[in-house]
């Protein structure tokens, strides 16, 4: 066998890091190479009737469910922007009831990691500002959100930027 010796040859080198490269993403898992299940933000509202202060989640897998949270919260989500059912399901996120005005929830960036036996989905809980004037008002802020109904695997776990768990739920499917 016939080695070439590297420190003089810079291609051979360059192609030799390469191949070791291509082999470990080659060996990397199925899982690890696909793109995370992408979530999106349909809408929020200020004021969605939760009158506990604790935050929770809903899952909404149908049509019928979806026509009475929408009633129910007030939220608006117009026929034309609403998602198909049999490929995504969606989750009402809920910061539970505040006192005053600027309160909010959003998705983070990212909004979805990977867990050994799930997903975490990661929000950022807005807060006013302290010493802010803001409006006396009782609030109960609100996201409504789509994920697909492939690609998500065990529980998820929904968390704020604390770490704080404000609820877990099975997407579905996975029940």
């Amino acid at each position: 066998m016939h080695l070439i010796p590297l420190r003089r040859h810079p291609v051979a080198m360059l192609a030799a890091l390469l191949a070791l490269g291509l082999a470990g993403c080659l060996g990397a898992s199925q899982q690890e190479m696909q793109a995370p299940p992408r979530v999106q933000a349909l809408t929020a509202g200020d004021h969605c009737g939760r009158e506990s202060p604790m935050p929770a989640a809903e899952v909404i897998a149908d049509a019928d469910t979806l026509e009475r949270v929408l009633a129910r919260t007030g939220l608006r989500l117009p026929k034309a922007e609403r998602p198909d059912l049999r490929r995504h399901w969606l989750l009402l996120v809920h910061q539970g009831r505040r006192p005053t005005l600027g309160y909010g929830v959003e998705l983070a960036d990212p909004p979805l990691l990977p867990t050994p036996d799930g997903h975490v989905l990661q929000l950022r809980a807005r807060s006013p500002q302290a010493g802010a004037a803001v409006g006396q008002a009782i609030t109960s802020p609100c996201l409504l959100l789509q994920l697909p109904r492939s690609g998500l695997h065990g529980p998820l776990q929904i968390q704020d930027q604390t770490g704080d768990t404000w609820a877990t739920v099975q997407p579905p499917g996975a029940w």
